[in-house]
């Protein structure tokens, strides 16, 4: 019946020969279904003039003897006499009213057609000759499939399935067809009805799971799975799917053992090992995650995704350099890939290579130029280098492609604040904060740059911002206590620097600061004293003036040991000392409280000393220099005085230092050669 539609149709000589060529069936077959074929339209009454002039054409294509018997067909009907005309079934008359074009869509869209136009040619159908026209038409579906002409060909296989339901391979095939063109609902119902007629199909089990899968109907497509496998154990390519709707619906440890035993059955099998890959980095099995996409390497040396994902399980580990590596030979297969590119600027950057890591995203970004990261990542380096001002452009460009980056707009505000342009640094904390309400570190960074522009008062709402989203940040206390301090509100700055202490009683600055804020107090206020726990177990911590400052310095010293904070130890004798030295100008000569300055400027020395704190060294110097002088003490005077010009000669000599630095350094310690008499004793 195929072969009378394409007929009617108009095929061309090569569509007949490619007609009988893609149904193997023999030359003598087909003669004898000609044979009868043209008995029974000789014997109709009808005039089938257009279907005489097809068969007069397809003789003189030269297709051969069955070319020839045709053209011998075509000629007696064109020739006979006494045709009488007679109505056909339904309602298609085959006639020369009816174009040929016509005919051949109505035959495509409705199978029952085909009987039709049998019906009126006339010829009688068996069943066989039906089972004929079902294998024609599921041929024909097949070869135009295999053409890559899906639509067709289920056009094709609708044709024999209308007149065969029961057809399993025409359903099957159908919902291949309909797989590849991404219509996947149709797909799984034509899969079900090939699974109603031989439920034990294993393939259309697993070709079922796929499109299900494709769906992310993932708990359906592994009991199709299941199903494939129930029929067929050693279908490895079921296991590795199974395992992958498995993993993506987060039951990673299943889903290994399905990557299991896929690879039990095939150990090259390189798709599940790479997967295997995947779900062991999920895992944070790093290492073991490493070993597969080696495995997977070794059969397939060019596979870059396997390259690149052992360069991302590698960066886990932070071994940077093999990660590096990796990236290179992705970049070898795939010289245009951004991803191995942004990578690789990654782990340069870890390693501390930031010029390197600079190129690779500069290379990102001429491939993609909106990729945000690569510029966020770019202003990171940039900044990392202190060339602030090219930072700032590289986070700009990151946020004209997303504005709402909060983290570029705060890593702006850091370089700008380094270039000194305090006021934009804190417009640009005021977006950080707009996008993010509760960010705590740009509220923190915007109290310290508002306190650096004077702005006291916004500096200290900023803190207490930050303290209520983040009551335990001790810093964000002490610099609260550094601006009230700064507004002479001496009794809430100590308030606020032991909040800072009853978080972390070794935070030495604070202790500082404490005793600077109770020196410049003058009384308690018992408000806020009942409110300390420090001043409860001290009382000596509510005593005002010098002896409130001496108080705080030396209870910060019984939390500040020398091996521990040698630093703040030595800060500590240090402000201990200049307390000292202020007590004892109240004092009659010999001013006692001098000794005890001397005293603690000397141990403040052993820990700040001239290789660690050059500058600090020196002013302790100075200090220690003067209390000697007042004490008459001439002889340790001029050893001070010696070390103390033979340092700041060392520091004037450094090559690196401005002149306008060493200008600051002479006149800060100019006290050094003031004492003429001494120099010449």
């Amino acid at each position: 019946m195929q072969l009378l539609e394409g007929v009617i149709g108009g095929w061309s000589r090569e569509q007949v020969l490619q007609f009988f060529a893609r149904n193997h069936s023999p030359q003598a077959q087909w003669i004898a279904w000609l044979t009868s074929f043209g008995e029974r339209v000789l014997a109709s009454k009808e005039p089938n003039r257009e279907l005489a002039l097809r068969m007069v054409h397809l003789g003189e294509m030269g297709c051969g003897e069955i070319g020839d018997l045709a053209g011998e067909i075509g000629r007696k009907l064109l020739t006979r006499t006494g045709e009488t005309k007679r109505q056909g079934v339904g309602s298609i008359k085959i006639t020369d009213n009816v174009e040929v074009k016509q005919l051949r869509k109505m035959l495509q869209q409705d199978a029952s057609y085909v009987r039709q136009t049998a019906q009126q040619l006339p010829v009688e159908v068996t069943g066989q000759q039906e089972f004929d026209y079902v294998t024609d038409w599921y041929n024909q579906g097949n070869h135009e499939a295999m053409l890559g002409d899906y639509q067709e060909a289920i056009t094709s296989w609708d044709q024999a399935l209308a007149m065969k339901p029961d057809f399993y391979e025409a359903w099957y095939n159908r919902a291949i067809a309909l797989k590849n063109l991404g219509r996947l609902e149709e797909a799984v119902e034509s899969y079900d009805k090939a699974l109603e007629l031989k439920p034990n199909q294993h393939e259309a089990w697993y070709n079922r799971g796929m499109a299900l899968n494709s769906l992310q109907r993932l708990k359906e497509a592994i009991e199709s799975y299941d199903k494939a496998l129930e029929l067929k154990p050693d279908k490895y390519q079921a296991w590795n799917n199974r395992g992958s709707a498995l993993e993506n619906l987060g039951n990673l440890s299943e889903a290994l053992e399905s990557y299991d035993r896929a690879l039990a059955i095939k150990p090259d099998f390189y798709e599940t090992l790479y997967n295997r890959g995947i779900a062991l980095f999920k895992l944070q099995h790093f290492t073991e995650a490493i070993k597969s996409y080696d495995k997977v390497i070794e059969l397939k040396p060019d596979l870059c995704p396997a390259w690149l994902n052992r360069g991302i399980a590698l960066s886990k580990l932070r071994q940077y350099s093999e990660e590096i590596v990796s990236y290179d030979k992705v970049l070898a297969l795939q010289p245009d890939s951004e991803q191995a590119w942004f990578y690789r600027g990654v782990a340069l950057g870890n390693l501390g290579h930031l010029e390197e890591a600079i190129a690779s995203y500069d290379k990102v970004v001429a491939l993609k130029p909106q990729l945000c990261q690569a510029w966020f990542n770019r202003g990171i380096a940039l900044e990392n280098l202190e060339r602030f001002q090219e930072a700032i452009k590289s986070y700009d460009q990151a946020l004209e492609i997303k504005p709402d980056l909060s983290q570029a707009w705060f890593n702006r505000a850091v370089s700008l604040v380094n270039l000194g342009r305090l006021k934009e640094a804190i417009d640009s904390y005021d977006q950080v904060i707009e996008l993010q309400p509760d960010q705590h570190q740009a509220w923190y960074n915007r109290a310290y740059t508002l306190g650096d522009l004077g702005r006291i008062e916004e500096a200290i709402t900023s803190y207490d911002k930050v303290i209520q989203l983040q009551p335990h940040k001790y810093e964000a206390w002490y610099n609260r206590g550094v601006e009230l301090g700064d507004l002479e509100r001496h009794e809430e700055a100590i308030a606020s620097y032991d909040r800072a202490l009853e978080i972390k009683l070794d935070f030495w600055p604070a202790w500082i600061g404490r005793g600077r804020a109770a020196g410049n107090s003058i009384a308690s206020e018992q408000k806020l004293t009942r409110l300390s726990e420090l001043a409860k177990n001290n009382p000596d911590l509510n005593q005002r003036g010098i002896q409130g400052r001496v108080a705080s310095y030396q209870e910060g010293l019984k939390h500040c040991h020398q091996d521990t904070h040698p630093d703040g130890w030595g800060w500590l004798h240090w402000r201990t000392g200049d307390a000292y030295y202020l007590l004892g100008e109240q004092e009659p000569k010999p001013n006692p409280s001098w000794f005890k300055a001397v005293v603690e400027y000397l141990e403040a020395l052993k820990t700040l000393t001239d290789v660690d704190f050059p500058e600090l060294h020196l002013e302790i110097l100075q200090d220690l220099l003067k209390t000697l002088l007042g004490l008459e003490k001439v002889t340790e005077a001029q050893e001070i005085q010696r070390r103390g010009l033979k340092l700041l000669q060392r520091l004037l000599d450094e090559f690196n230092r401005s002149d306008t630095s060493k200008q600051e350094l002479a006149r800060k310690f100019a006290g050094f050669h003031q004492n003429q008499s001494l120099e010449g004793t």
